[in-house]
């Protein structure tokens, strides 16, 4: 259920910033134009819709997130897991050019930041 949810998030984002035109667009490019990558995390500093001091602080800014001060508890949940070697989904990326913007995924990005890896599996739509 987990990743249902993860997808429906993802297409959503990008339809928000009009990345495409409608929620059938944008399942249609989720589904059939997506591969599933590791992706460096040096190569996060760089996402659009990411700001990387999320790193050095929250996923989101105080007052500025979608699930209303549970960041921290999404982070440390993700973290756990990792460290439990349990499957964490894979973010969502959309890829134009050499520019990488992230759909879903700021909560699993930060804890994979904080457990030190060196890289993240992302479905990537281009």
């Amino acid at each position: 259920m987990e990743s249902i949810n993860v997808l429906r998030d993802s297409i959503e984002t990008s339809v928000n910033i009009k990345l495409f035109k409608s929620l059938e667009e944008a399942s249609y490019a989720h589904i059939f134009n997506s591969k599933l990558q590791e992706i460096s995390m040096e190569k996060a500093q760089d996402f659009e819709n990411f700001n990387p001091a999320r790193f050095r602080l929250q996923p989101y800014p105080v007052g500025d997130s979608p699930r209303k001060g549970n960041d921290t508890k999404s982070v440390i949940f993700t973290v756990r897991k990792i460290r439990n070697n349990e499957y964490v989904d894979p973010i969502w990326l959309y890829k134009k050019g050499k520019t990488y913007t992230l759909l879903d995924g700021a909560h699993r990005l930060v804890a994979h930041y904080k457990q030190n890896m060196k890289s993240i599996n992302a479905y990537v739509i281009s």
